[in-house]
């Protein structure tokens, strides 16, 4: 399995600890390190990016450039087009709308912050590297109205190699009017540049970026109390002064309080539901459909459920999860420090959730201190590319949804030195990753332990 990914770069300098980094977001994304490092300022910034509007009229953008110019003259092509028509974008105009939207972080790189982070935090520069993909694709879709179409941007994904079919994965809508000469260029360019940087991570299916922080078990305990605060108090839960909570933080509240209150659940992430159930869990959770919508906890093998408040802390960490796989707009997974309050075997498990994931279009992105999830990252890293594959996947009681393509796999490690956080990029090969953070500690325990051991 092979997402296609667009994967851009993104390049940070003086935020925070960080003074310098470059980070490639790709299908499945590891953050280890150590604590306090900014991996969850990283995650705070690519999640805002996969969710930002340029076209936002708190943001400034630059209509005086001549790569600009090169982006308007690309979208009257567009708006030449037919319906059902097709245009690709070449390397330069590409790069074109890559700069335009580089200029457009430049110009607004506070207001971006403080979006994302709910507070004012000094950046210096924030930018990002869109690679050439000549496999997007701008079509025009008339729905009927003769004088208003509909600009599409596609990623055309080749799914099965056998037969040569070509599969389009859409990506995104922008209506025009383009029959009328009305159409708004920096809306269409805006639309281009979001979905360029969206590509893989959320689609018209599953447009959804979920991010489960680390203190979800309180926020999973009191959502309702919080948001019942939040109304009474008249403020927004998206930006307020008054909101302490960054915008991952915020949005999951909101996330998981109409989450739980649907009726209808996807089946998407059926499968995987019920192995994190049978797994993990040792039952199921179960939403109540009075309107209160308590969430409860079934114990395998019981009839009546028990509020979570009085379950173990592996049911409240990996309910959030669980919620967020039934809505059917997940698109992309961001989940911090996975292995709060699991034994090692149930971190274990729950890395094999991670990659079954990830064979579903669903990209991941994780910040964690296990050596456990990383060992069976490498493990299934090394397994894929074995000659006896299949004999040891039935060995194992594994499938092909267990192992795990190391080109599609970025690890980046965050070592905190003289109060500023150092970002390498460690390599993936066909053995695994070899960690050094993880590495160094055990050799220091391993070498207190000999000198403990040669005293008299």
């Amino acid at each position: 399995m092979e997402l296609y990914m667009n994967n851009w770069i993104l390049h940070i300098e003086g935020l925070g600890k960080i003074k310098n980094a470059d980070i490639e977001v790709s299908p499945f994304n590891l953050y280890i390190g150590d604590n306090n490092s900014g991996k969850s300022y990283i995650m705070t910034v690519i999640y805002g990016l996969l969710n930002i509007r340029f076209y936002d009229v708190r943001y400034k953008i630059d209509t005086a450039t001549k790569e600009y110019e090169k982006c308007c003259q690309f979208v009257e092509s567009c708006c030449k087009l037919q319906d059902e028509d097709e245009i690709h974008l070449t390397r330069e105009e590409t790069e074109a709308f890559n700069i335009v939207l580089n200029q457009i972080l430049k110009d607004n790189k506070q207001e971006f912050i403080r979006t994302f982070f709910n507070k004012n935090i000094d950046i210096e520069k924030i930018s990002v590297s869109i690679p050439y993909k000549k496999s997007f694709v701008i079509s025009v879709r008339n729905y009927g109205d003769d004088n208003f179409d509909e600009i599409f941007l596609f990623d055309k994904v080749f799914f099965c190699r056998d037969t040569e079919t070509t599969f389009y994965s859409e990506l995104a809508g922008a209506g025009m009017d383009s029959y009328g000469g009305k159409t708004d260029y920096q809306y269409i360019i805006s639309y281009i540049i979001e979905s360029m940087l969206k590509c893989q991570f959320c689609n018209m299916n599953r447009s959804r970026i979920t991010y489960l922080p680390a203190s979800r078990t309180g926020f999973m305990l009191t959502y309702k109390t919080l948001i019942a605060s939040s109304v009474e108090d008249k403020f927004n839960l998206g930006e307020t002064k008054k909101n302490l909570l960054t915008k991952p933080c915020s949005d999951f509240l909101v996330r998981l309080s109409k989450v739980v209150a649907e009726d209808e659940h996807s089946l998407n992430f059926q499968a995987i539901i019920e192995f994190i159930e049978e797994h993990i869990l040792s039952g199921r959770i179960y939403i109540s459909s009075n309107p209160s919508a308590e969430v409860s906890y079934i114990p395998k093998g019981e009839k009546k459920g028990l509020p979570l408040y009085v379950t173990s802390g592996v049911v409240t960490e990996i309910t959030p999860l669980l919620l967020m796989l039934q809505d059917n707009r997940m698109g992309t997974l961001m989940m911090e420090e996975p292995e709060m309050c699991l034994h090692p075997k149930l971190q274990w498990i729950l890395t094999r959730v991670f990659i079954k994931l990830y064979h579903r279009n669903t990209p991941v992105f994780i910040t964690t201190h296990s050596d456990i999830i990383l060992s069976h990252i490498n493990n299934m890293i090394h397994l894929y590319g074995k000659s006896n594959k299949e004999k040891l996947l039935n060995e194992f009681g594994y499938d092909e949804e267990d192992i795990i393509n190391p080109a599609e796999v970025r690890v980046y490690q965050f070592t905190s030195e003289k109060g500023a956080t150092v970002i390498q990029k460690l390599s993936c090969q066909s053995y695994g990753i070899e960690a050094p953070t993880f590495q160094i500690t055990l050799r220091e325990m391993l070498s207190q332990l000999e000198i403990i051991e040669g005293e008299e």
